[in-house]
């Protein structure tokens, strides 16, 4: 057996204290600690992780804006925690680092939602073996927060919606499908509503094909077409238009400007508008279905502004037909 050096006899001497006190075993206390430190050596760093992470995101071909916003939101993590094992970082080392940045409720959630996929996308990949941020409730919105919400403008009202189409008959009659499709199917405002034309429109089923390469989620789906829609693009239809017209943004624009809403159009205004109409008129499994969300959860934390029924039913149903009213 090796001769100890006199620090390591004194490293025993202290050691031995310690287990008789807490009535353990030497050599079960020795060997479970190398077990630790032989598991902490296959553990990874935050920085490498987070590399290989976003990497691995990347190649199974997350669209281009979602990797933007992961990369951010990771990359901070990253860059606060750097030189740290995946495992060494607690829960509440992870709720400060949310907290010092100020962020809105929403946004928090955001955060803490990302930092939860890399610990259990490294648990699946063996780079750590415990997840700190299942030991963090959703952030709950503040008073302020809610208050500030109610205030905010993030639907169009019945009125409003009519004005646009007055607008639009007079001043940009070839932008008409497209605005219709954003504000009675609620698809996406660029990606999708953009790739639309008429291979994607059933007038016979009644449904608008959203294929899975331009979904957000890269899932396809099939939206269906209300009565209201279905009039606006049956006589599209008939008079040969393109649901796509050309210079959309500036015509847009001036649509926009018709009811004053230019420079303050609020985030995904149609989609928002269509959704919290729809839950109303049409209820949640519809509503869902055409949103194409997975599961109630988004469209009740983000869509939904409530509206009453009355007004959901002139959303949709009004008797005036608006594409029928010009010559």
């Amino acid at each position: 057996m090796t001769e100890l050096t006199n620090t390591e006899r004194h490293e025993v001497a202290l050691a031995i204290e310690l287990i008789r006190a807490n009535k353990l075993n030497l050599l079960d206390v020795v060997k479970e600690q190398v077990e630790i430190e032989a598991k902490r050596k296959k553990m990874a760093e935050v920085s490498p992780a987070v590399e290989l992470f976003l990497k691995d995101k990347a190649d199974m071909g997350n669209a281009a804006t979602s990797m933007k916003t992961l990369r951010s939101i990771i990359s901070r993590f990253a860059l606060v925690f750097d030189g740290r094992l995946l495992d060494e970082v607690t829960h509440n080392e992870i709720k400060q680092w949310v907290a010092s940045m100020g962020l809105a409720t929403r946004t928090k959630n955001g955060y803490l939602k990302e930092v939860k996929n890399l610990y259990n996308w490294s648990i699946r990949e063996g780079m750590a073996e415990v997840n700190p941020t299942q030991r963090i409730a959703t952030y709950r919105h503040s008073v302020e927060e809610l208050e500030a919400k109610e205030e905010a403008k993030e639907i169009l009202t019945v009125e409003e919606v009519d004005t646009m189409f007055k607008f639009a008959r007079e001043e940009c009659y070839d932008a008409l499908p497209r605005m219709a499709i954003q504000l009675y199917a609620g698809t996406r405002p660029e990606r999708e509503s953009a790739s639309i034309g008429w291979s994607n429109i059933c007038l016979g089923n009644k449904r608008i094909h959203i294929p899975a390469s331009k979904a957000k989620d890269r899932r396809e789906r099939l939206v269906k077409i209300c009565p209201k829609l279905y009039d606006i693009l049956s006589v599209a239809n008939c008079r040969n238009m393109d649901i796509q017209c050309p210079s959309w943004t500036g015509k847009w624009n001036s649509i926009k400007n018709s009811i004053g809403l230019l420079g303050q159009w609020p985030n995904s205004c149609t989609r928002h508008t269509f959704a919290s109409y729809s839950l109303m008129e049409y209820g949640m499994d519809w509503t869902k279905e055409a949103m194409g969300h997975g599961n109630y959860d988004m469209l009740f934390k983000h869509y939904r502004t409530l509206v009453f029924p009355e007004e959901a039913n002139r959303y949709f149903n009004e008797a005036d037909k608006l594409m029928t009213r010009v010559a």
